[in-house]
């Protein structure tokens, strides 16, 4: 059966009026479809205090609660995405809701790369006569249409408003207890330039092997207007690479990355885009990027031919 995940974030204990429009479109959508209602809550711990939460679930027509506790505070990308990543991974989801937040914005791109899906940050869906997503691209008055016979993997949509329907009466709601992991992610620096254009269609990892090279790739980024990855420590200005239109890069360069980093890289960026991998260590033959390319050679030798090409 088709699952529709809708995360639910709360302040002060009080559930956002963010996460409770996006409950409610989530609950048109299971309805349409005929599939189940999951409301995802992320909680440091859980006592009687918290126990009120779920009934209000419930009541806003939720049919069960997976319930995250262990999870660290502040909500964030560092605490919060890894207990993300094991919900989807045990109930990958059909459509992926969000309420439109600051932490929605940070947390649900990055969500959506890991689900090989497609990132609506603003749109409509309509469940009638048939269901209909309006994708509208940002900065632009263009929109794009897709219908339920479109939607091959998961959608990851952004609702932009509260609640229109009053709650009903509680009832018991099934909860599903997991207990976040402690692991912490890979740590990646960023320093692109200080906006990141809508559009910009080109991501540039630089990895431990390229070091002596890192201030010569970093200037001619900033020229191109390109996010930076990097993936060793060192100062300057940056924003999260997941805040840019990573789902819509249509290149990935891979600058100097060992295997460890090339398989981070593997996991979390676009798999459709163009890669080009320049000084890398060598990688399985069995890589599951369709479209790359290695290039062998000194970077010494490589990069400053790469810097002239028209990309």
């Amino acid at each position: 059966m088709a699952l529709i995940l809708t995360v639910v974030e709360t302040h002060k204990g009080v559930l956002s009026q963010a996460s409770l429009g996006a409950l409610e479109v989530g609950r048109q959508v299971a309805s349409s479809r005929g599939a189940t209602l999951y409301a995802v809550l992320l909680l440091s711990s859980y006592d009687r205090l918290q126990q009120d939460l779920v009934a209000q679930l419930s009541a806003y027509r939720a049919d069960r609660v997976v319930l995250v506790t262990g999870v660290s505070d502040p909500p964030c990308h560092a605490t919060w995405v890894r207990a993300l990543i094991e919900v989807v991974d045990r109930f990958p989801p059909t459509f992926l809701l969000w309420g439109a937040t600051s932490l929605a914005a940070e947390l649900a791109p990055f969500i959506c790369i890991h689900l090989k899906g497609i990132y609506a940050p603003l749109c409509t869906i309509d469940t009638e006569p048939q269901l209909k997503i309006n994708w509208y691209r940002p900065g632009t008055r263009e929109s794009t249409e897709f219908f339920e016979e479109d939607l091959e993997n998961a959608v990851v949509a952004l609702v932009h408003h509260g609640p229109k329907i009053a709650p009903t009466a509680t009832s018991e709601i099934e909860v599903i207890a997991l207990l976040a992991a402690a692991s912490e992610l890979p740590k990646i620096r960023t320093v692109p330039v200080p906006d990141i254009p809508y559009g910009s269609d080109t991501l540039v990892a630089i990895g431990s092997l390229a070091s002596e090279h890192e201030a010569a790739i970093a200037a001619w980024c900033e020229q191109e207007e390109w996010p930076l990855l990097r993936f060793n420590e060192g100062s300057g200005p940056g924003i999260a690479w997941w805040k840019t239109s990573v789902l819509a890069m249509d290149r990935v360069i891979l600058i100097g990355c060992n295997l460890e980093e090339y398989e981070l890289c593997e996991s979390v960026l676009p798999s459709a885009a163009r890669w080009l991998c320049l000084g890398c260590e060598p990688v399985p033959t069995e890589t599951w990027i369709p479209r790359i390319r290695f290039v062998p050679g000194s970077l010494a030798t490589r990069l400053p031919v790469l810097f002239e090409q028209e990309l």
